[in-house]
């Protein structure tokens, strides 16, 4: 399956799941081709309050995949756009671990920790990890491990990559972090 495919699957997956928690919501991109900063509009009906909620979609069955957030980044870690002035709201990592929706998994980090995620992981890529060969001078996407999205540590004796400590300690399947500020 094709990436833009399965963007557009993890999109509608995360539209009906939000539906069911009976939040109202609304796909961005039915309307305008791959909407810039936000793919979901959600509302809770019960205090009117709104949120842009971007969705991060990965078909991949290894257990540690990793999710293109969209940033890309120089080899001094500067960003091609600040993560701080982008992201908009929270954002959902759906898993598209299985052959079905219902063996997806949803992660949902709040508008902060995915921003400082997505800061201190690039950080730590571009300063701290013992890099096997320079980076080239061109830019490199930024990306974000489903452990470091969890908190869990993947694997000690693995790539060095797992040594970056994510602070963050995310469940699945925890819809009203959305509601975080």
């Amino acid at each position: 399956m094709n990436r833009n495919r399965s963007g557009i699957i993890g999109e509608t997956a995360v539209l009906l799941k939000l539906l069911e928690q009976g939040f109202d919501a609304i796909n961005l991109n039915s309307g305008i081709i791959n909407y810039e900063g936000a793919d979901l509009v959600c509302i809770n009906p019960l205090n009117g309050k709104m949120c842009q909620i971007q969705v991060k979609t990965c078909g991949t069955n290894l257990k540690n995949p990793l999710f293109p957030t969209g940033f890309t980044s120089d080899k001094y870690g500067t960003f091609n756009k600040d993560p701080r002035k982008e992201i908009k709201g929270p954002w959902v990592f759906v898993h598209t671990h299985g052959s079905c929706v219902e063996d997806y998994t949803y992660y949902i980090l709040t508008k902060k920790e995915v921003t400082d995620l997505i800061i201190e992981s690039n950080y730590w890529y571009t300063n701290i990890y013992n890099h096997k060969k320079e980076l080239c001078d061109r830019n490199y996407p930024v990306c974000l491990y489903l452990s470091w999205i969890t908190g869990t540590d993947y694997d000690e004796n693995a790539k060095d990559y797992h040594s970056f400590k994510s602070k963050i300690n995310r469940n699945p399947i925890e819809w009203n972090v959305i509601w975080e500020d």
